[in-house]
């Protein structure tokens, strides 16, 4: 099986964090302007490993571009948090991003294999225009457990979380909440991904298919799943209105009890319509991968769980422990 977080062949790490902490990098773009060169004769995949070494950072204005590096599908540039420095699904615990008004797709991945793991993007803007927090506009470019969330108070027409721009483009234990239109959106690959509470739809897909499976989308203000461009492969998708794909298995009008919704926690409980309701993808075609969002290795051989996290039970006190309290 493989991880969702897919690694480059011959890393070249450097390191992104505040000023005072000895990183390589301060700045994004200038760790972009270093690492635009031909990674496949230099058989290199440049990657910017990001440190919590401030609460927040604040993302480069306009259209940021990760574009002109040759790449392939064993060199390519990755952007991802650090040991550490994950976010794990809870807001605000990781290397987080932040942009306000004038940000414009802060992260857009245009070559061909760029990808971000593990990283948390909240957007506060005014903005008139299209704008999405992560946008994969090449061929298989990837997002993985990535945190988005949008707020705007302009008058923009297509304010989501994460947009795929082509059919090989990848989403996976992905979470976008509470953006002012979309969650997902585009065309691409979106497996158990968690949108909740969005002002559009859950997941949007666009002139062409969207292949879906395992996600969750609940509380969404259109509706959680637009009704058309799904690629019949789709499955195992719930809905907590009646607009799941129906293709394959599919759930709908189901309530998920996430840990704490209100405080943005959308980690599952020990939810039957949830739980082990979902297929394997350690062997699937398209992506197979076999870990969640936390980076818990989901079962092999079983259903798996619905939605970017897999469930773990709470730990109950050890023998040493029990007795103690007596």
């Amino acid at each position: 099986m493989a991880s969702s977080r897919r690694p480059g062949t011959n890393e070249d790490v450097k390191t992104f964090g505040d000023t005072g902490f000895g990183r390589d990098y301060t700045s994004l773009v200038t760790w972009e302007d270093a690492t635009t060169i031909d990674c496949v004769t230099g058989t290199t995949s440049p990657v910017l490993e990001c440190y919590r070494d401030a609460t927040s950072y604040a993302l480069p204005t306009s259209y940021w571009e990760i574009n002109g590096a040759n790449t392939s599908s064993s060199y390519f540039r990755i952007i991802r948090a650090a040991s550490g420095a994950r976010h794990g699904g809870s807001p605000g615990t990781g290397i987080k991003f932040i942009g306000s008004t004038g940000d414009h797709v802060p992260f857009l991945m245009v070559e061909p294999y760029a990808s971000i793991y593990d990283i948390e993007v909240l957007l506060e803007t005014n903005t008139t225009g299209e704008f999405m927090a992560i946008k994969l506009f090449g061929a298989n470019t990837r997002a993985v457990a990535c945190l988005v969330k949008i707020t705007d108070v302009g008058t923009g027409y297509d304010v989501s979380g994460i947009k795929l721009g082509e059919t090989s483009c990848v989403a996976v234990n992905c979470i976008a909440y509470e953006c002012e239109h979309h969650g997902f959106t585009g065309k691409g690959i979106v497996y158990n991904c968690t949108s909740v509470g969005n002002g559009g739809a859950g997941f949007y897909p666009s002139t062409a298919s969207m292949l879906g499976k395992n996600n969750i989308a609940t509380g969404n203000s259109s509706y959680d799943y637009a009704a058309t461009n799904w690629d019949t492969n789709s499955t195992h998708n719930l809905a907590s209105d009646a607009t799941a794909p129906e293709y394959g298995t599919y759930y709908d009008s189901k309530t998920v009890a996430y840990v704490d919704a209100g405080n943005d926690d959308y980690r599952i409980t020990n939810d039957a319509d949830v739980v082990e309701q979902g297929t394997s993808l350690a062997a699937d075609g398209t992506f197979a991968f076999d870990d969640d969002i936390a980076f818990t290795t989901r079962p092999s051989g079983s259903a798996w769980d619905l939605g970017a996290f897999e469930y773990v039970a709470a730990e109950g006190p050890t023998l040493a422990q029990f007795w103690s309290r007596w």
